[in-house]
């Protein structure tokens, strides 16, 4: 399925209430407690949902959520839209490298030859965070890619968003764009790599653009994995590791990125499943620790699951 079609129409499907679906505009972005849809083990399966379907049905009502250190979280069903779960989910804060699913979305908008070759140039390389490349590195445009979304690399997204052939300024602007394009109100971006603090948006927000990159083939690949092998065309052998730690645990994961920065917390957003359990698709945002946040969303996603049924 064409994915920018298919993303398109998951927007459509985040506007719902109890009553049939009807067009709202973009601006008009919300969830409610009751919905319709079903559910699929993909991230979206758009052909499945369905307006006569039913969304989650709460089971107990004693309890009133799991005590989280973050300071914002929401989780969803992530085909009937409906929230299961929420906290100041639409408070501004800085989201750190959760930003980098939105610089994607823009390379991959620009239709970038993934097997250009980018030489890693000493305004790429960054003395913060997650680094695998060095200064006149030559890399595939396809693992900058893969080290952007799975080791959350600066120098790695600095350099591919200069291979798309924006200039730095142009290539935020449509990033910036690209949030007013799906509605977004609180959601703004500084720079490709999520460490300035300006970086900022909503737990609400942020499932919306997570979404819309999560539904991309050449994203949903990677977001996934735990390690990614690869060697330079100036035949260097990385091995890429994810800054997720969820991927590989208890949970399955369908889809994540994490993101942290001092001023941020530790947040993450992700879409996971377990066992014979539906998938939700949730977003933690400052949590206390690096643990923390891994742990914030377990406990999450498992009230969840002991509290809702899937009809």
């Amino acid at each position: 399925m064409n994915w920018y079609l298919t993303t398109l129409a998951l927007l459509a499907l985040l506007q719902f209430s109890a009553t049939p679906l009807t067009p709202v505009a973009p601006a008009l972005l919300s969830w409610h407690r009751e919905g319709t849809g079903t559910s699929s083990t993909e991230f979206v399966n758009l052909k499945k949902s369905s307006s006569h379907e039913k969304a989650p049905v709460r089971m107990l009502n004693d309890s009133l959520g799991p005590v989280l250190t973050s300071e914002a979280a929401l989780m969803i069903d992530p085909v009937s839209k409906a929230v299961l779960w929420e906290k100041d989910a639409d408070e501004v804060r800085a989201i750190a490298s959760i930003t980098k699913l939105m610089s994607v979305i823009v390379a991959l908008e620009t239709h970038i030859d993934l097997t250009t070759v980018v030489t890693i140039t000493q305004d790429d390389y960054s003395d913060f965070g997650y680094n695998n490349f060095v200064v006149g590195e030559e890399v595939k445009a396809a693992d900058l890619l893969a080290a952007t979304l799975i080791a959350s690399d600066n120098t790695a997204v600095t350099a591919l968003a200069r291979a798309t052939g924006l200039p730095h300024e142009s290539f935020v602007s449509s990033m910036n764009q690209k949030a007013r394009g799906l509605g977004l109100t609180h959601t703004r971006f500084a720079d490709p790599t999520g460490l300035s603090n300006e970086n900022i948006s909503t737990a609400r927000e942020v499932l919306v653009f997570a979404a819309h990159a999560f539904a991309v083939p050449d994203v949903a690949a990677l977001v996934r994995r735990r390690t990614y092998d690869l060697t330079s065309v100036s035949g260097t052998a990385h091995e890429l590791k994810t800054t997720d730690q969820l991927i590989g645990g208890i949970l399955t994961v369908i889809a994540g990125k994490t993101g942290y920065v001092t001023d941020s917390g530790y947040n993450i957003v992700a879409q996971v499943t377990r066992a014979a359990e539906h998938p939700v698709l949730g977003v933690v945002l400052g949590s206390a620790t690096n643990p923390d946040r891994f742990q914030d969303f377990k406990m999450l996603s498992f009230w969840v699951w002991d509290n809702f049924t899937w009809q």
